[in-house]
């Protein structure tokens, strides 16, 4: 009975220690895990970060050349008002030069 005791009392030491070493290797694997995640994490903040301000500068830049398109159109239109009223000059001249 005394040698049974000693076999139990051997064999649980063993199976302790593989619990022991077993629960060792969980919390590294969760550590290790974390911390994984929290690199993930952090690498996606600064993906969306970077995605936030190459949108905003893609939206700055489409409404930059709107105005300017604005801009190039209201030259456009002026430019051509001008030529329309030399071309009206230039019909009353040739107009007047038939008439005479």
């Amino acid at each position: 009975a005394l040698e049974e005791v000693k076999l139990m009392k051997a064999e649980n030491s063993k199976l302790e220690g593989k619990m022991r070493s077993a629960q060792n290797e969980a919390d590294d694997k969760v550590k290790r895990l974390s911390a994984e995640l929290e690199s993930e994490k952090v690498a996606k903040a600064t993906l969306e970060k970077q995605l936030e301000e190459d949108l905003q500068k893609v939206q700055a830049e489409l409404k930059n050349k709107d105005l300017t398109a604005l801009e190039e159109v209201k030259l456009l239109k002026a430019e051509k008002s001008k030529l329309e009223g030399k071309m009206r000059s230039a019909q009353n001249e040739a107009d007047d030069e038939l008439k005479r």
